[in-house]
């Protein structure tokens, strides 16, 4: 039997790992200039390429902003989602460590009207099921989302969503393993008495509105999404090259 015991952390990474909780519990919050890379090796006796690289992870990971001749500071709450033909939101949390949750609020089945039927390509008056969904960031409740379906392909999709937590895992279900945004439209507003509620923020605070029109494989509409997104949660980036 080998008395060997579980295998030490590489040193970078063992600095990265201590400054990342310190970030996440709170003792460095957002904003907080860190010591300067020297300090930063005295304090854990190690040498300043071994903090670099633990910078380097952090910054890879999103909690922290390096300022060129000022130093890296422990980055915002923002999430960086970068929006491209096929990126998704999800993915962005998940880059940063954080934990992503999806919860169903409503599932309705309502008849096209003339702007639905025209984005999903659609005759007027076919079913939809309209699904909606607050997207929480570790426990933080961040967006609204409402999606629309054609009927009966997505039969059952809402179910699918509460089981699996995951509008993409839910699709897959149906045969949809990827989809490619269509097209997108951004817009500001102001959160109704509801929204707030549900978003737990006070009513003068800003949503950024998300709204596309997403196609399968085969370049058939499979869903039209309308998000609203809590103005401080993500930096919403237009990626031209996805």
């Amino acid at each position: 039997m080998s008395s060997e015991g579980p295998p030490k952390l590489a040193l970078w990474r063992r600095v990265q790992q201590d400054i990342e909780q310190q970030i996440r519990d709170g003792s460095l919050p957002p904003g907080t200039r860190l010591p300067s890379e020297s300090q930063l090796a005295t304090s854990f006796d190690v040498h300043r390429h071994t903090v670099r690289r633990a910078i380097a992870r952090l910054k890879e990971k999103e909690l922290v902003t390096v300022v060129h001749g000022k130093g890296a500071y422990v980055a915002d709450h923002q999430i960086c989602y970068r929006v491209g033909r096929a990126t998704r939101m999800t993915t962005a949390i998940l880059r940063t460590g954080r934990t992503a949750q999806r919860r169903v609020l409503s599932s309705t089945e309502i008849p096209a009207d003339k702007r639905l039927a025209a984005l999903l390509s659609l005759p007027v008056g076919h079913p939809i099921c309209r699904v909606r969904t607050l997207r929480m960031i570790d426990d933080q409740p961040v967006s609204l989302t409402t999606y629309f379906y054609p009927l009966p392909r997505f039969a059952g999709i809402s179910r699918s969503i509460a089981e699996t937590g995951s509008v993409s895992e839910a699709l897959s279900r149906y045969g949809v393993t990827k989809m490619i945004r269509n097209d997108m439209h951004f817009r500001a507003s102001l959160p109704s008495m509801q929204e707030a509620k549900t978003l737990r923020i006070g009513r003068s605070k800003p949503l950024v509105e998300l709204l596309s029109v997403n196609l399968d494989a085969s370049g058939v509409p499979v869903q039209h999404v309308h998000g609203k997104i809590v103005s401080e949660a993500l930096d919403v980036v237009v990626s031209l090259n996805d």
